[in-house]
């Protein structure tokens, strides 16, 4: 199969991509956004597809490093020897139709996650209103009278689990980078394969961006920033953020901080902003979870175990509400549904 049959096989989600593409580009065209910049952006998306292959490259180098390894004491020649042998297995894997079919939705992904960050940095500034408050006070109503962080508090301040918590919280990225690319280059159930890859378009599409603008908040992390007339219920939280790891303020502290200086800029839009309803961090870490337990329970079960310590660093990082986690595992969970009801339908109706 050659890569222009693959593009055709993946035509629906390459119209999403353009639809969704056209959108964005309207809503920078209201805001005045600076084209010179987006099209400057626009080379980022090269970031996105290029993890995907440095990561395939990284695992059939690792696998020639096991399985191909020459008799040689010469470093020069042994690795010389096994990149060779690394370009052979990946060309050979290249030729194969799954692979090809990756490689396209590579590429169209990339761009779609492209058009997403230039819409995410644009949130502060179209979403008509501010829910900080009114999630903030949900959260107080679901967990009896207290907000979520001031139970996790004294138990991570008396372990010492911040630096952990920011560990998982990071290493979101690189898991869902490997989930995606085991997904796009190696799972052969195809509808299996569809199911996540659809479930992935819309999680951030309906979830990150029409429920986000809808819904729009910053977090607790900004709630003094947004709400400087009113007491701030996250002071302690923030308090114990700036002096977490020996007298130095916690990484997320810092980054959002940093964040919050480009989060109102429409005329100099960047590749992120700030979004707390619902969360994508824990949306997806489920969305996997959902995935992996179609292949063993206990991987499942693990992913699970993710998606729940991705939300205990949500709350106590201040990045979210507690009810951004839990209104994107609800979203999620119904997308995956939803997703494969369609697909197992068309499948079947195919067949007969």
């Amino acid at each position: 199969m050659s890569l222009g049959q693959s593009f055709h096989n993946h035509r629906n989600l390459f119209y999403v991509t353009v639809a969704y593409a056209v959108v964005v580009l309207g809503v920078c065209l209201m805001c005045d956004v600076s084209w010179a910049r987006l099209l400057l952006l626009g080379i980022s998306a090269l970031f996105f597809s290029i993890v995907y292959f440095q990561i395939l490259l990284g695992v059939y180098f690792v696998k020639a490093l096991i399985h191909d390894r020459p008799n040689t004491f010469n470093p020069f020649k042994f690795l010389g020897f096994v990149w060779a042998s690394t370009e052979k297995h990946l060309g050979d894997f290249f030729h194969t139709k799954l692979a090809k079919d990756g490689a396209v939705t590579v590429l169209i992904i990339s761009f779609y996650l492209l058009f997403f960050c230039y819409l995410k940095s644009l949130f502060p500034v179209i979403s008509p209103t501010n829910w900080d408050s009114y999630w903030a006070g949900i959260d107080l109503w679901l967990h009896g009278g207290k907000y979520p962080h001031q139970y996790l508090l004294p138990f991570v301040q008396t372990h010492n689990l911040e630096i952990w918590l920011e560990r998982v919280y990071i290493a979101w990225f690189l898991i869902m980078y490997f989930a995606n690319t085991y997904c796009f280059f190696y799972d052969g159930n195809e509808i299996r394969r569809k199911q996540f890859i659809w479930s992935f378009v819309l999680c951030w599409m309906v979830a990150g961006s029409a429920m986000a603008i809808g819904f729009y908040s910053a977090g607790p992390i900004f709630y003094h920033l947004i709400n400087p007339d009113i007491v701030n219920p996250y002071a302690e939280l923030l308090a114990w953020m700036q002096v977490v790891n020996d007298g130095k303020p916690a990484f997320a502290y810092d980054a959002g901080m940093a964040l919050y200086g480009t989060a109102n800029d429409a005329i100099h839009p960047d590749l992120n902003g700030t979004s707390a309803m619902p969360s994508q961090h824990v949306g997806i870490a489920w969305l996997m979870a959902l995935y992996a337990f179609q292949f063993k329970r206990w991987l499942g079960i693990l992913m699970t175990v993710f998606t729940l310590a991705i939300m205990i660093g949500s709350v106590i990082l201040g990045w979210h509400y507690a009810v951004d986690g839990y209104v994107g595992v609800i979203v999620v969970t119904l997308i995956w549904l939803a997703s494969g009801f369609v697909l197992r339908r068309k499948a079947k109706n195919v067949q007969a």
